[in-house]
């Protein structure tokens, strides 16, 4: 594998430190072991975007197959629940920029209407009524 990507393997024995690893070499049972409280680490877990597995043909096995079938449905159910997430994220930072849009527009408006009655204000104390012109932009 090339020296950049981090490669970890996960047994029984380790405990390896999977959180910086791009690809994680680890037996099914193993995987469901460190899956089952994906809840907890939906971030970690979530951000897995390629599983493959050795010995499908062992689905059907019945000492073997209960634990790769699980681990399956189990991933299914995390990508849906980080695409959520995700998407969520997405529409938080969105409402966020609006919001920041809004603010911004809103004291541009108020700079503007200060400027009108300080220029009120100066015409009527000079009894001219020339107001000065101004530019201002949204």
């Amino acid at each position: 594998i090339h020296p950049t990507i981090e490669c970890v393997m996960v047994t029984g024995d380790s405990n390896s430190d999977i959180a910086s690893a791009h690809v994680i070499l680890t037996t099914p049972e193993k995987w469901d072991s460190i899956t089952r409280k994906w809840t907890d680490n939906l971030y970690l877990i979530g951000s897995v975007k390629l599983l493959l597995l050795d010995e499908v043909h062992l689905l059907g096995d019945g000492s073997r197959g209960g634990c790769l079938e699980t681990i399956i449905c189990r991933m299914k159910t995390v990508q849906r629940a980080a695409t959520r997430v995700q998407q969520q994220l997405k529409r938080h930072h969105m409402v966020e920029v609006a919001v920041e849009e809004e603010r911004q527009m809103l004291s541009r408006f108020v700079l503007f209407v200060l400027f009108l009655l300080c220029s009120l204000s100066c015409a009527f104390i000079s009894r001219s009524y020339l107001f000065p012109f101004c530019f201002f932009f949204f």
